[in-house]
């Protein structure tokens, strides 16, 4: 028998290199900023429970300039370019999503987000932000309504930094992915993306665009320091609803109701345990009773028993 030599294969293939560019977008509609409070966290890390009757009327339900301040993400070094951030994964996101709408690029969703990386966490937001105040439906079974306070920034603009494999991607395939990205997804609450709304859109501009540098240079940190401090509206809705919110705050008096919260849950607990206590007073005093009803049926079971034993030795019947 004849054995055939396996012939040896030869791998190859050709280098992979790494490109990387800065791209600057330009937003064309407000992006609205929205991270997860710190509230919500330590509830996540240490839920609080259900709270009483009493500690829910002490105390407003939503603060919205609190969480007005809490929807961004911040930059806490002081010399950086802005206060506001955007996470950088956000753009890659949006960039790698495309050919889910656009089947016709030769490539897929799973493959540009191994082939795109961000190499920063968060990027810089130069903009003023503006409190907007909307009614969303919670993600529970009811779509519960609800008001979330959240910050805008109109006219905003940002610059990214963009890695990509060689020489699977090119420089200018990734800008029209990018392009694509600002127009048809967005990034923020509320995007295009999501199918409703229409913030958070952007185009990839030069950084000679006039529009790019007049924000950059009335946007910087110091502008939106001063206007976190004290926001403008972004529409007349916001604007009512505020203001309708701290006349309502000062005519209920929450603030001498927190005050007084220490007493309050103090005497709620009081209460609690006069409640707790008297029901299991009731229940053990049910119980005597039953066991008292339960004594005496005995007792006359036992007379009727022996009534009858006794009729039955002498022969006479019983009568009912």
């Amino acid at each position: 028998m004849v054995v055939r030599k396996k012939k040896d294969k030869i791998v190859e293939f050709s280098v992979v290199e790494r490109g990387e560019f800065e791209a600057c977008l330009l937003g064309m509609t407000g992006i609205i900023l929205n991270r997860v409070s710190q509230k919500a966290q330590r509830e996540l890390l240490f839920p609080s429970g259900r709270k009483s009757a009493a500690q829910r009327q002490s105390a407003p339900k939503h603060v919205p300039y609190d969480e007005f301040q809490q929807s961004p993400y911040t930059c806490k070094d002081p010399n950086g370019p802005t206060r506001l951030q955007v996470v950088a994964a956000s753009v890659k996101l949006a960039t790698a999503s495309i050919p889910l709408d656009l089947p016709d690029t030769g490539s897929s969703k799973s493959q540009l987000q191994r082939l795109l990386y961000a190499p920063q966490d968060r990027i810089p937001l130069w903009g003023i932000p503006e409190m907007k105040m909307d009614v969303v439906r919670n993600s529970d079974m009811n779509r519960t309504p609800d008001i979330r306070t959240r910050m805008i920034v109109p006219r905003w603009a940002t610059k990214v930094t963009l890695s990509y494999v060689k020489p699977v991607l090119r420089h200018d395939v990734v800008v029209r992915f990018l392009q694509a990205a600002g127009f048809m997804r967005g990034i923020g609450d509320w995007r295009p993306e999501k199918g409703s709304g229409n913030y958070g859109t952007f185009e990839v501009v030069s950084p000679d665009d006039e529009r790019f540098i007049s924000i950059v240079e009335n946007g910087g940190r110091e502008a939106q320091l001063a206007a976190i401090e004290t926001p403008d509206f972004y529409d007349d809705e916001t604007c009512e609803l505020y203001r309708w919110w701290h006349e309502e705050y000062d005519r209920r008096g929450f603030d001498k109701k927190q005050l007084a919260e220490a007493k309050a849950n103090g005497k709620s607990k009081t209460k609690a345990s006069k409640k707790s206590k008297t029901k299991a007073k009731a229940k053990v005093a049910k119980k005597s009773k039953s066991k008292k009803s339960k004594s005496k049926s005995e007792r006359s079971c036992r007379k009727r028993l022996s009534k009858k034993s006794k009729s039955k030795a002498n022969g006479i019947r019983p009568t009912a």
